[in-house]
């Protein structure tokens, strides 16, 4: 309990300190009434709930970041925007449909790299990690104590796929040398944004494993990686 309760003084002091925080800009805060509902959480219930929505909400930075820098994946859906794109992958029954593989977030992930993929990349990339992070949370946005039980593998899993995906776009390239996609600018200075973004999706999970394994009492199993690894882990 003291853990978890530690665990929640670091979301509020996370919160202070993320830009654009959890709090509104005019400083009032609107406080959750109390219901049968919230009656039947433990503190670890309510933790995974804010980490749940922080987590989303860095998945819907990044896709309007990475649209912005990468334009030309936006232009291959006739009348797409930013916007209905962003509505599309993170609406409460997201249209997937163009997607290969919508049940495996790993699978989307990969296609991201795959030459012969003629789809927007940058759709199928949010979409991969954002199912990822649904599956680590059993698909669903409220958690009860009688619910099902969180697996913590899950989520130190998806903070390395994280790492791995981090790595290949800025490694790797196309046959034709170009980037499979544009993220951090090179310049004076150095735009690193997408590092930091990156970063702050990998102490969630992170946390989450943490959290989940000191809950349950359970042992994570830490995966010995080369520092080059290119293979997404399962989910």
């Amino acid at each position: 309990m003291r853990f978890l309760r530690a665990s929640l003084a670091v979301v509020s002091a996370s919160c202070l300190l993320t830009l654009g925080g959890c709090f509104p800009a005019n400083g009032v805060v609107d406080s959750e009434p109390l219901t049968f509902n919230s009656l039947m959480k433990s503190d670890l219930n309510m933790l995974a709930e804010v980490h749940q929505q922080q987590t989303l909400g860095y998945l819907e930075e990044l896709t309007g970041k990475l649209y912005r820098r990468n334009p030309r994946e936006l232009h291959k859906v006739g009348g797409a925007t930013i916007d209905s794109r962003r509505q599309q992958l993170f609406s409460p029954l997201s249209a997937t449909e163009e997607i290969d593989e919508p049940d495996s977030g790993v699978a989307q992930l990969n296609q991201v790299f795959e030459e012969a993929y003629p789809g927007d990349r940058v759709f199928v990339l949010v979409a991969g990690l954002r199912d990822m992070v649904m599956t680590a949370y059993n698909n669903q946005y409220e958690f009860y104590l009688l619910g099902a039980q969180l697996d913590p593998q899950k989520f130190y899993n998806s903070a390395r796929n994280v790492e791995i995906l981090l790595w290949r776009l800025s490694r790797e390239r196309q046959t034709n040398g170009q980037p499979w996609l544009l993220t951090n600018a090179v310049g004076v200075p150095v735009n690193l944004s997408y590092e930091r973004l990156f970063g702050k999706l990998i102490a969630q999970l992170d946390m989450m494993a943490l959290m989940v394994a000191h809950q349950r009492n359970m042992r994570i199993k830490n995966v010995v990686r080369r520092v080059a690894t290119t293979v997404f882990l399962p989910v």
